[in-house]
């Protein structure tokens, strides 16, 4: 039976995603060919958490950004400079007026998409984005609630919520068909199982 590491023992972390050695992910990550662009916007105690996914879209999703709210020197959140009239710049975050992003939305857009996604917990999320006006005023969307979450990681998840690697894929599905959905949630999948291994809650 696997059991937890006791608290006193020393975890060797891989440098490239953070795991134990034993249950390094890097050989898993999908080599992914989109042309969608895709901005996480992160609370900066974020990139230090293990609970966090939003660390791996950049591993994952070719040229993906990472800009940070919240930096322990005071750094004022910048992404007015990717807001451009090269992209349809869409906000994938819960509206009551958001359209739910599908195929024939897709067809409406007449230029490459730009996603800016909130990563935090809720409230943080949120208020990355009442505090960005640009955030605030971009166009949002949702993504399908085709499938359950399978995100474990924290406790107090918001109903129907799931985490930004999940919501990222499911977007990307739509957007860039169904096949990149497809590798990237094999592989949060199997994250999540080596995660649970890790804790002592699988063999």
């Amino acid at each position: 039976m696997t059991r937890r590491a006791p608290k006193h023992s020393k975890v060797i972390r891989c440098m490239g995603c953070r795991m134990a050695l034993e249950v390094c992910m890097c050989a898993l990550l999908p080599k992914l060919k989109v042309n969608t662009s895709v901005v996480v916007v992160m609370q900066y105690g974020e990139f230090r958490n293990m609970s966090n996914t939003g660390f791996f879209i950049p591993k994952v999703v070719p040229d993906a950004i990472i800009r940070y709210r919240g930096h322990i020197n005071q750094i004022p959140l910048q992404v007015d400079d990717l807001v451009t009239d090269e992209f349809e710049n869409l906000l994938l975050f819960p509206h009551d007026s958001a359209p739910v992003l599908t195929q024939d939305l897709c067809k409406t857009f007449t230029k490459p998409v730009r996603l800016f996604v909130p990563d935090g917990t809720w409230s943080q999320a949120l208020k990355i984005v009442k505090k960005t006006p640009v955030l605030k005023e971009m166009r949002r969307v949702v993504v399908p609630m085709d499938a359950p979450s399978l995100y474990h990681l924290r406790r107090n998840q918001r109903e129907g919520g799931m985490c930004t690697f999940e919501a990222i894929s499911r977007a990307l599905g739509v957007l860039e068909g169904s096949e990149v959905r497809v590798q990237m949630d094999a592989f949060f999948k199997e994250l999540m199982r080596r995660i649970r291994v890790l804790q002592g809650l699988e063999k």
